[in-house]
């Protein structure tokens, strides 16, 4: 019974550490509400992060953290392909910590939000 206790406690501390952890930081994620798998690439800028990140095969109803970091970016331009079209998107969003830029892949077209 200790031991178990013991378990339960450490995971519930690794549980809040990962919470709060992720509040100093902004994300990029990427959402497919679609039955299609798609590909997605993100070019990120400004005067903070910049870069980029890419994931293939995103599949329907799967959530994927594709990018995150500590100080602000502003996410440039994001690319979305599936059934061999490409979609671009300029969006030029800016991220600062505690952020969550969603790209959702749905049927009608690519949505975007920032939470």
């Amino acid at each position: 019974m200790r031991r178990l206790t013991t378990s339960i406690l450490l995971a519930l501390i690794a549980f809040l550490a990962g919470c709060r952890g992720n509040q100093r930081e902004w994300e990029v994620a990427v959402e497919n509400k679609t039955d299609v798998p798609c590909s997605v690439s993100v070019t990120l800028g400004g005067s903070g992060a910049k870069g980029g990140a890419s994931v293939d095969n995103v599949v329907k109803d799967q959530t994927f953290v594709l990018v995150a970091g500590p100080s602000s970016t502003v996410v440039e331009t994001i690319k979305v392909t599936r059934a061999g079209a490409t979609e671009t998107l300029t969006p030029k969003a800016s991220l600062t910590a505690g952020k969550r830029y969603t790209i959702i892949i749905a049927p009608t077209g690519v949505e975007t939000k920032v939470e």
